[in-house]
């Protein structure tokens, strides 16, 4: 078993429901973000367990309490958090990824590829194209 899906079995009862295909798609997504942060600041988390629990895990038990079939804005997605957890819990949900910075940008966008129901857009929401029925944001500053 994989250092991703033995951490995550660690919390099982605090998550909700989440296909094989999702937590293989969260696993491509960990791997990702573990191999570009030496080159840049997408969390300031180094534990694994750590990253496991604060971000992948509270994002999904977050997942848990929405409604399916919505359009959801994660804003100041970062490294996407919690947006990318939301999009494998929800599959049938739409989650669209914003980021003013384009590199982060540029990570979301080649980390969430297997993901058919997230799209990213870098740039500010005041210039977001997508109109979502739902806003979050977690840790940004205005």
């Amino acid at each position: 078993m994989s250092e991703f899906r033995e951490l995550l079995r660690g919390y099982s009862d605090w998550l909700p429901e989440i296909t094989e295909a999702g937590i293989g798609l969260l696993e491509v997504h960990y791997l990702k973000l573990l191999s570009w942060m030496p080159k840049m600041n997408l969390t300031s988390i180094t534990s694994h367990r750590e990253i496991v629990l604060r971000h992948y895990v509270g994002g999904a038990w977050f997942a848990g309490l929405l409604p399916e079939g919505r359009v959801i804005a994660d804003c100041g997605s970062g490294a996407g958090f919690p947006g990318v957890p939301m999009a494998a819990v929800r599959p049938h949900s739409e989650v669209v990824l914003i980021e003013a910075d384009h590199r982060k940008g540029v990570f979301l966008r080649e980390s969430t590829l297997g993901f058919p129901n997230v799209s990213v857009e870098a740039g500010r929401l005041e210039r977001a194209r997508s109109r979502p029925q739902g806003v979050l944001a977690r840790g940004v500053d205005v």
